[in-house]
């Protein structure tokens, strides 16, 4: 049983997308799941979840959707806050039902769930899971990571965090975000730029994500993208941005510059939502797979496309910081850079791009990593083992 929380903008689509594998990692093991979501019934989802869960129950809310939400108002919050106090009064009438079956509340980077504060109404373990680094530990919050049962964290960066922001680490532990590597695997490369319209010649570096400057820093992308483009003049960079109102202006100041950066042969951008399959495809029709920067408090800990990248065997380029170095070792199934120093990262591409040999090197350790730490098997195995212990009253290993 998974209860979710998503108001958070603008990072709602991953949110769901880890909430989605994590079910259907479970039910690779036999695990069924019911899911409660906020459902924004008129906003568009890319992410496919047939056979995910057995059972899922959504609390649909159509005023509220992700631009809307960008936009936050007093009006919207009152709504959302509503909305999910009915929710509320639908999960415990769930649990009564539930009372005769074996099962546990995983909690998804939401510290308002008032059952917790009313453990006689059920003896179902409770995991808190967080797989940002932007918790508050506010008194409320601090009471309810003493009561639940287990803290799960989606790397060790952010157990440490935790650690250091009062949470007793003997409840910890970490699981990384699941990815579907039978959706995400490499593929030919001069058939996937094919069917993508791409040069065969190029040098394509590839971004997926939000294009906040926290993800995609646009100043400091311009004057590495013109050190590239003197060096390698057929350097091309793909930006692909979810389709809202904020990746929309934001992109619409970016081609701006672009265009007075005379860089516009050398860097596109689009907004677009992009399927599994076409973001497997784009992975595989890289050079280089190019995560620019990384805030830890405004991103998922690991970055979900780092691990979609390297699962389709990109090769990728990313920063040395946080949760990143955990995945990432070094020229052995990947590159690091320097956090914000953007001339270690022009020195880094150009040196991965110049060696023509590089990626098949780069493949399949990136590949492995992921099989053996974030795939769905693995990632399953690791949440049963976690549930059994806690309903059989005992405590798996720390960390």
């Amino acid at each position: 049983m998974f209860y979710t929380r998503c108001v958070n903008a603008p990072y709602t689509e991953g949110h769901i997308q880890v909430v989605r594998m994590m079910t259907k990692s479970l039910l690779l093991h036999g695990v069924k799941s019911i899911l409660f979501n906020f459902d924004y019934s008129v906003a568009r989802s890319t992410i496919e979840d047939r056979h995910v869960c057995k059972y899922r129950i959504d609390q649909k809310i159509p005023l509220v959707t992700r631009d809307s939400l960008y936009r936050f108002s007093a009006p919207i919050a009152a709504y959302a806050v509503s909305m999910e106090a009915l929710k509320t009064l639908r999960f415990f009438s769930l649990e009564k039902a539930l009372k005769r079956d074996n099962y546990v509340v995983n909690i998804v980077n939401c510290s308002r769930y008032p059952r917790m504060f009313l453990r006689g109404l059920s003896t179902a373990p409770i995991i808190l899971h967080f797989y940002m680094s932007n918790v508050r530990l506010k008194p409320m919050t601090r009471i309810l990571t003493e009561k639940a049962d287990l803290i799960m964290a989606s790397s060790y960066t952010l157990a440490q965090y935790l650690e250091k922001t009062g949470v007793n680490r003997e409840k910890i532990r970490v699981v990384y975000p699941p990815i579907d590597t039978e959706l995400h695997k490499p593929l030919a490369k001069e058939r996937s730029r094919s069917k993508l319209g791409l040069p065969m010649e190029a040098e394509i570096l590839v971004y997926i994500g939000g294009l906040k400057p926290t993800r995609f820093p646009a100043e400091r992308m311009l004057s590495v993208m013109k050190k590239l483009a003197r060096e390698i003049p057929e350097v091309r960079l793909l930006v692909f941005a979810s389709a809202n109102r904020e990746n929309a202006e934001r992109a619409q100041e970016l081609l701006r510059k672009i265009r007075q950066a005379n860089l516009g042969r050398n860097i596109v951008v689009w907004v677009k939502d992009l399927t599994d399959t076409e973001k497997n495809m784009i992975y595989s029709a890289a050079d280089v797979f190019l995560f620019p920067h990384f805030e830890t408090k405004t991103a998922i800990e690991p970055p979900l496309t780092v691990l979609e990248a390297m699962a389709s065997g990109a090769v990728v380029v990313a920063p040395e910081t946080s949760s990143l170095s955990e995945i990432i070792v070094d020229g052995k199934n990947g590159f690091l850079f320097g956090n914000s120093d953007f001339d270690d990262l022009a020195k880094v591409l150009a040196n991965v791009l110049s060696n023509t040999g590089l990626g098949g090197t780069i493949s399949q350790p990136a590949r492995q990593t992921i099989e053996e730490k974030a795939s769905l098997l693995i990632t399953g195995a690791r949440i049963v083992e976690l549930y059994r212990s806690l309903l059989s009253g005992e405590c798996a290993s720390a960390h």
